[in-house]
């Protein structure tokens, strides 16, 4: 019996060694190559959170992006590090407003430089790229109030948002 104990646990021990290491949480798999970020996209979905300052939720959503804004954004990603974020307005594309992006701790980051917030940022706060391949690109926005800025009656004081898009094909592709 003792021996059918030692085999068991042994046998126990050797499935975990070889399981747990499967079990690894590599973000880095997310993020795609700078390639995959150049080009076109159209916002699909947006979702996130409100919180006031002691974690209790104050609002999420999960909505698809063109029944909320009608479709009508796209943002364009360009090889020397900027981005545009266009509106369709009164039947063409008007840029609404612009910025930066480089490559830093493994991912992508956006930063506006105009004076109006495109809706995938939240204000000044830069996004962080959370997901890209050739297809999808997904932008989290997270801002934390500074203490000056909140105010507890009417505003939340954490919030956290991500805005998944869809790369919009070439006609080479």
């Amino acid at each position: 019996m003792k021996k059918f104990k030692f085999l068991l646990f042994a046998a126990i021990a050797a499935a975990i060694s070889v399981t747990l290491p499967a079990c690894s949480d590599d973000d880095d798999d997310n993020i795609g190559t700078e390639k995959d970020l150049i080009g076109t996209w159209t916002p699909q979905r947006e979702r996130g959170w409100q919180k006031d300052k002691k974690g209790k939720t104050l609002d999420s959503w999960d909505v698809e992006y063109e029944d909320e804004y009608g479709g009508t954004y796209k943002l364009e990603v360009y090889e020397d590090g900027t981005w545009k974020w266009y509106r369709m307005w009164r039947g063409s594309w008007s840029v609404d407003s612009y910025g930066s992006w480089e490559k830093k701790d493994g991912t992508f980051i956006f930063e506006h430089l105009s004076s109006r917030s495109p809706h995938f940022l939240y204000d000044n706060t830069p996004g962080k790229v959370s997901k890209l391949n050739s297809s999808t690109l997904e932008i989290e926005s997270h801002y934390i109030k500074s203490d000056a800025e909140y105010n507890e009656d009417t505003d939340s004081y954490e919030d956290k948002f991500w805005t998944t898009f869809s790369k919009v094909l070439d006609e080479e592709d």
